[in-house]
């Protein structure tokens, strides 16, 4: 796969609702649609309630961003 541009993104998107999702920065997208970490890169997302649960769902993201390769 080469070099890998992915972002890791969390948000508030509201009251007690944060999502993680895994973007791949690409001008081809070559990711897109590939699995990461329990992700579908480009398309899915992971919710948490409070902002500690969703700082470690961050930071289990990048970590796999980091150094794991997507399938």
């Amino acid at each position: 796969t080469g070099t890998k541009r992915l972002t890791v993104s969390t948000i508030r998107i509201a009251r007690d609702n944060y999502e993680t999702v895994v973007f791949d920065d690409h001008s081809d997208t070559r990711h897109d649609g590939w699995f990461i970490d329990g992700f579908t890169i480009n398309q899915s997302s992971k919710r948490a309630e409070n902002r500690d649960d969703a700082m470690e769902t961050h930071r289990e993201a990048l970590y796999a961003a980091r150094t794991e390769e997507p399938f």
